[in-house]
């Protein structure tokens, strides 16, 4: 089953369905956010250059320039599929909605186009990668 790069607003039951079979393929690197722990966009950047091993000098101060950066790189992953699942996602970054919103519409705009095609002309020997994004609510 060939993966397509998408962003997706579902439920925690529809979820579900899907999971065993997300987490138990080698070949998919995960990366599990709490929405209810992440607030504001400190929060986010922290979290997510940590679950994506960022190799940041200590004391670097990421932002969403940096942040657009690193994770359009990824070339210390292995794995060929990268999913990132935000659970609890209405309460994601509910005390900066219009970051909220910059962030989904990165992933959908340029982080998923890059790894499904800009890779290739971008970077030297450029693969791409699957790119998976679920937004997880405990009701849809």
């Amino acid at each position: 089953m060939e993966l397509q790069n998408k962003i997706e607003l579902i439920s925690f039951a529809e979820f579900s369905k899907i999971s065993d079979s997300i987490k138990s393929d080698t070949n998919n690197y995960l990366v599990e956010l709490d929405g209810d722990k992440i607030l504001y966009l400190y929060d986010y950047l922290n979290t997510i250059s940590e679950k994506l091993n960022f190799p940041l000098l200590e004391n670097y101060k990421l932002n969403l320039d940096g942040y657009y950066d690193w994770i359009t790189d990824l070339s210390w992953i292995e794995q060929s599929n990268i999913f990132i699942l935000i659970y609890n996602f209405e309460n994601f970054l509910i005390e900066q909605i219009d970051i909220k919103e910059k962030i989904v519409n990165l992933f959908k705009k340029d982080i998923l186009k890059f790894w499904d095609t800009d890779v290739v002309n971008c970077v030297v020997g450029g693969q791409k990668r699957a790119f998976s994004v679920y937004l997880i609510n405990k009701s849809h």
